[in-house]
């Protein structure tokens, strides 16, 4: 459900606003709030598929949650609204966006299926999508679709566990729903050499599912 903010009748600007709530005045945000909820509302419902379930209620959780980030930031100012960089509404819509994008990478791999750790393809620059690893089902080799059951899952848990420190860290991450790019970056390294490492470790744990 949606937040009821207080409805204050105030002129100010949204930085006049913003500032103010940096500066100690609580009710400024929540003015602020009040008057970014629609258009931030719109933009959520225009970036989610209209396939996604609870899709009404989610850009409502979303923008909730874009709302206190930017509360939030009160506390961090290296996090803060900067007067030279956007317009306040520019910098929350950009907050909005990037936690919808977030979302939405992390649901497509948690239901699509990988290929990277189960299909026989040995093309590296097909269309697979470079986060997946653990697929919720897999073909047997009769063809037939073979449901992994707990047992199976616990088993790759137990081998990425096994897997040399500088794999085991890379490949966490990519199961986290981070991209190739966001992994170099987090741990300072080439893209290259975390795909490099990726597909070394995803090697692995083939050979260590045939067994």
């Amino acid at each position: 459900m949606r937040a009821t903010f207080s409805n204050h009748d105030d002129s100010r600007t949204d930085s006049s606003l913003i500032e103010a709530f940096y500066g100690g005045e609580e009710s400024a945000f929540a003015t602020l709030a009040e008057r970014l909820y629609p258009k931030l509302k719109g933009l959520a419902l225009s970036r989610i598929p209209h396939s996604e379930v609870g899709r009404y209620q989610l850009a409502e959780d979303l923008v909730q949650e874009t709302l206190m980030r930017v509360a939030r930031t009160k506390d961090r100012i290296l996090t803060r609204w900067q007067h030279d960089k956007s317009a306040v509404s520019t910098w929350v819509g950009t907050i909005l966006k990037n936690l919808i994008l977030s979302h939405l990478r992390t649901q497509k791999n948690r239901i699509r299926v990988t290929s990277d750790l189960w299909s026989s393809s040995n093309d590296p620059e097909n269309d697979r999508v470079e986060n997946n690893l653990i697929a919720p089902s897999r073909t047997s080799g009769d063809g037939q679709s073979c449901d992994t059951d707990v047992l199976e899952r616990d088993a790759c848990q137990q081998a990425i566990s096994a897997l040399p420190q500088k794999f085991h860290i890379l490949i966490n991450m990519q199961l986290e729903g981070k991209s190739h790019r966001e992994i170099a970056s987090s741990l300072g390294i080439a893209r290259s050499t975390v795909t490099y490492r990726i597909r070394s470790a995803t090697k692995i744990l083939k050979k260590t599912a045939a067994v």
